[in-house]
């Protein structure tokens, strides 16, 4: 695989994601957060299992921790962005999730002395600028404890990244792919069960965009995510994927009608002249 079309996957990633939030709010007027968690996470698994467990015999064997930590930092990640969003406003949250291009270089500054370079800061600052004008429309307001929650959620979606970098070579991809939705989807259960009421009635609306979740979302978007990162670093794949934002506008403004000003078009550039600088020789 070539790194452009590494960088195709990222991209796809993006939109999905980016559509992901349409799917999402549409979803939530029905199910409750982490019960949708846990429907797209063990969908995808299935479906996985069934493909390719006749593969998988060996690698069950030699590989048991990779898979799972990734799983781990993926639930604390969709976990803490949960509970940031019932203390805190959804502006801030998306926000204070999108960090995570700050946090990446700078988590392997500190635990894996990995140089900062000036472009990898640059790059990083003009995108945490970009984000700011797409979602801080409204000021960052009184600072909450679900702002914490969404900052510590930056962390593990970093963490999850730099952790995806350095174990994907270890183990299959499908299978580390697997490991980390499974415990993903078991976590997100379990907190679904002891938290949350079962809906009594389901819409087709609500259906279709927690299937779309889960294999669009969730199955193809970080398959696609895996094999892409094993060509490109985790700080230019959180800068890539930084674009969910951009495309979540996008598509709120056709599809919910929401607005798209001046500001949010300033933010938009300023994350593609960041790709485009980290990404140049």
């Amino acid at each position: 695989m070539t790194n452009t079309i590494a960088y195709g996957m990222l991209f796809l990633v993006s939109i999905i994601w980016g559509g992901g939030f349409i799917a999402t709010s549409a979803a939530l007027n029905t199910f409750e957060p982490f019960t949708i968690l846990a429907i797209r996470f063990l969908l995808a698994a299935l479906c996985l299992f069934l493909c390719f467990r006749k593969k998988w015999k060996n690698q069950v064997k030699k590989n048991r921790k990779t898979g799972v930590i990734a799983g781990i930092l993926l639930f604390v990640g969709f976990g803490l962005q949960t509970v940031g969003l019932q203390t805190t406003s959804t502006s801030n949250n998306a926000f204070l999730t999108a960090t995570n291009v700050i946090f990446v270089p700078l988590i392997l500054f500190l635990l894996f002395q990995k140089p900062l370079k000036r472009k990898q800061i640059f790059t990083s600052i003009l995108c945490f600028f970009g984000i700011g004008c797409l979602t801080l429309q409204q000021g960052f307001g009184n600072i909450r404890i679900g702002d914490l929650y969404s900052l510590l959620c930056a962390i593990a979606f970093a963490s999850h990244m730099i952790w995806v970098e350095r174990s994907h070579s270890e183990v299959d991809i499908c299978y580390f792919l697997f490991q980390q939705l499974l415990v993903a989807g078991i976590l997100s259960f379990c907190l679904a069960i002891g938290w949350e009421n079962t809906p009594s009635v389901i819409s087709i609306n609500a259906l279709g965009s927690v299937l779309f979740l889960a294999f669009a979302s969730t199955l193809i978007a970080y398959g696609l995510q895996l094999y892409a990162q094993t060509k490109v670093s985790a700080t230019s794949t959180s800068l890539i994927l930084s674009l969910e934002s951009v495309w979540a506008c996008i598509f709120s403004y056709f599809f919910l009608h929401e607005e798209l000003n001046a500001v949010m078009i300033l933010g938009i550039i300023c994350i593609l002249i960041a790709i485009f600088v980290q990404e140049s020789k």
